[in-house]
């Protein structure tokens, strides 16, 4: 988060939030001080080197091309899985739309699908 609020204050001119604004926003959800904060940001590759941001890209859709990478394939069933799972808390609710209903079904199919080659990949690999 400390990053990701660095990198928002780095585009000030553009969305009219600097370390300060955000200092104020985020201190008091999380329940330190404006200095705390700022310090956190302001020192964040020190802090937490290992930590890469890498832009969201989202779920595959019905008309996507399938990957065909086990790493790949396994990252795309998290983010479908993952998605899933809210559409079925939805549908828990009992707030359940026609087109997310729609959307659950396309989700589950593509699931499988990349399960599918997932376990071709792995089915074939053994036997060479």
């Amino acid at each position: 988060m400390y990053k990701f609020s660095n990198n928002i204050s780095f585009q000030e001119r553009v969305n009219k939030a600097n370390l300060q604004t955000l200092s104020t926003t985020f201190s008091t959800v999380l329940h330190i001080s404006h200095r705390l904060f700022s310090a956190l940001v302001y020192h964040n590759y020190s802090l937490f080197p290992n930590v890469i941001l890498e832009q969201y890209q989202p779920p595959l859709t019905s008309s996507a091309k399938l990957p065909d990478d086990p790493p790949l394939i396994k990252i795309e069933l998290r983010k479908l899985e993952s998605l899933l799972l809210q559409i079925h808390l939805e549908a828990d609710t009992g707030v359940l739309t026609k087109h997310r209903e729609e959307l659950m079904w396309e989700v589950q199919r593509i699931i499988t699908q990349l399960k599918v080659i997932l376990y071709m990949y792995f089915l074939n690999y053994k036997f060479y």
